[in-house]
């Protein structure tokens, strides 16, 4: 199932750093877009100077696999762009 799709009955908290104390608790809260998720994972990338290929194999994927992932991050298993959001220095929570 899409990420974006996902229904939550309480709260979602994503955290890329930014405050959003504001919104964490709020049933309604607004997910990023899916390109808002991609721009966030590839800066991420860039400042600390990781490679795709590196990245892929640091989270268990095939390169191509990988190149998917940060294009269509809704489209990726829950587990995998978990590992990698986490590689990156961020962090998904969800809380139902």
């Amino acid at each position: 199932m899409p990420l974006a799709v996902l229904k939550v009955t309480k709260s979602i908290k994503y955290d890329t750093g930014e405050d959003m104390s504001d919104v964490t608790r709020n049933p309604l809260i607004r997910m990023p877009a899916e390109q808002e998720l991609s721009d966030f994972l590839k800066k991420k990338m860039k400042e600390s100077s990781v490679t795709y290929e590196d990245m892929a194999l640091q989270i268990d994927v095939s390169l191509a696999t990988f190149k998917r992932l940060i294009k269509r991050p809704y489209e990726a298993k829950l587990s995998t762009i978990q590992a990698l959001i986490r590689e990156v220095g961020g962090e998904l929570c969800i809380e139902i």
